[in-house]
């Protein structure tokens, strides 16, 4: 009936000698042979006595270079096999250009023999069959990966266990959690022992100031300005922490190439803070994908920047690991990864240092967001209507009782307008009436405004916080992410 049911490429290797066929010199005899007029004479194919080759292919792993050169395997290894192979081998961050030569037996008919491959810990899926004997793999990551490679026969039959070898790339010494973290960790600490010796010495200075005023007017003076002299250094040390937490946010040029239309609006209470946000670009497979935060830790001033410092350096290490896939699950592992750091149990009486957070996930290509949150909610202003998703009930960090976090999934549309915020704007008050400003006035403001630029929201809202505080004093720190898709 004209149906096409398969196609098979006959060469010179299946015993089609003829290069090229004659015009119309083509012919079926009764007995079902097909004759051939070729250049080189004439050819005849029996099909009844075609066999189908069901021999699949061993495959082999040969050889393993680095920056396509033989190197001393025994140097990164325990020990090699009787084929030259590293056995458990470790290599060091800079020797990350790894080619694999390999090879698939098959007797019949050795040019037929296609490969394909996959580095799984870098991307679990198969790269397209091809005769290519080699894989090369340039500017690996550290961590842990295995590479698998299978053969097919001449007939498409592939291998039934690929052949498999796995390894180890171990990151820098600054590259490594520990550092990072001890880093971020002394630093705080220096500046806590500063604030603490400058709290001590104004006390003494003021209690010896005023038994000696009547007697010591030169002396109180020059201790006055020594006071004035620490008094600068302490501050400028906190303000260069302050600095140095800020340049860990992402940049505005971060947000604008991602998001033209986006505003931030970011106003510690004091010098450092405890809210943060943070985003991340990261690929999984053949997709990428913008992770974006906003999150408020315990308390504020050098406490709160303490744990969003601890925060970020954990959410740069979690994104990294591949099987980190929905946003939930950045929050699950950071929860695991601060209590580990914070040696927190979940008994009544530990600490209760933990973050309240909000993650979105957006995938670059397909505008699928996923969003998670832990005591924060995400609001999507769509035609006027205002969508919120709830959070889990939960902060990141030690509780009483832990529930999983949940993973919403939604499709952005363009014109979406997207808020992450922490509970700072919300929940300040009034400086004439005391009241607070509440939810649902904060929910109010963000319907009326939604349409303008981000440029001139962000400019409203500052007005409007500035307007309602007055001379009350700022209660908390403030974030306000604003993204226009």
């Amino acid at each position: 009936d004209g149906t096409l049911i398969s196609v098979k490429n006959y060469t010179k290797s299946e015993g089609f000698l003829g290069v090229e066929t004659d015009l119309n010199g083509v012919f079926e005899d009764r007995y079902g042979n097909i004759w051939f007029g070729t250049v080189n004479g004439i050819i005849k194919y029996n099909p009844l006595a075609e066999k189908k080759n069901l021999v699949k292919p061993a495959v082999y792993i040969k050889n393993i270079r680095l920056f396509f050169k033989d190197f001393d395997k025994k140097l990164y290894s325990d020990s090699v096999d009787d084929n030259n192979m590293p056995l458990n081998l470790v290599l060091p961050w800079n020797k990350n250009h790894i080619t694999f030569d390999f090879i698939g037996l098959c007797y019949s008919n050795p040019e037929k023999v296609r490969y394909k491959y996959r580095l799984k810990g870098q991307n679990n899926e198969w790269s397209p069959p091809a005769a290519d004997r080699k894989a090369v793999f340039t500017n690996i990551a550290p961590g842990k990966y295995t590479f698998e490679v299978t053969a097919s026969n001449d007939d498409g039959l592939w291998a039934d266990t690929p052949a498999v070898f796995t390894f180890t790339i171990e990151p820098p010494i600054w590259g490594r959690l520990w550092f990072k973290i001890g880093g971020a960790v002394l630093l705080f600490v220096l500046i806590l022992i500063l604030a603490e010796y400058r709290n001590r010495a104004l006390k003494n200075a003021k209690n010896k100031l005023e038994k000696t005023v009547e007697e010591r007017t030169s002396e109180l003076k020059l201790q006055k300005e020594q006071l004035q002299k620490n008094n600068i250094r302490i501050t400028d040390s906190i303000n260069y922490a302050g600095k140095i937490q800020k340049a860990l946010m992402p940049s505005h040029k971060f947000f604008r190439k991602r998001f033209p239309e986006s505003f931030v609006v970011y106003k510690p209470k004091d010098i450092v803070s405890g809210d943060f946000y943070w985003a991340k670009e990261i690929r999984r497979g053949y997709d990428s994908y913008t992770v974006i935060v906003a999150a408020d830790s315990t308390g504020h001033g050098i406490p709160g920047a303490l744990v969003s410092m601890l925060g970020m350096s954990l959410l740069n290490e979690i994104v990294r690991k591949e099987e980190i896939k929905t946003a939930n699950s950045i929050l699950e592992e950071l929860r695991k990864e601060l209590k580990s750091s914070l040696n927190q149990k979940n008994d009544s009486g530990d600490r209760t240092e933990g973050i309240d957070m909000a993650v979105i996930m957006i995938n670059d290509k397909t505008r699928e967001m996923q969003y998670s949150g832990a005591n924060s909610p995400l609001y999507v202003i769509r035609n006027g209507e205002l969508i919120l998703f709830e959070p889990t009930v939960n902060p990141v960090g030690v509780f009483l009782k832990e529930l999983p976090f949940k993973n919403h999934l939604f499709q952005l549309m363009p014109g979406d307008m997207l808020y992450l915020f922490s509970d700072g704007f919300e929940d300040q008050f009034n400086g004439k009436t005391g009241e607070k400003f509440k939810l649902k006035r904060f929910r109010e403001l963000l319907l009326k405004i939604y349409k303008k630029s981000c440029i001139r929201q962000k400019q409203i809202l500052e007005k409007i916080f500035e307007d309602w505080k007055g001379d009350c004093e700022q209660i908390d720190d403030v974030l306000i992410l604003g993204l226009r898709i």
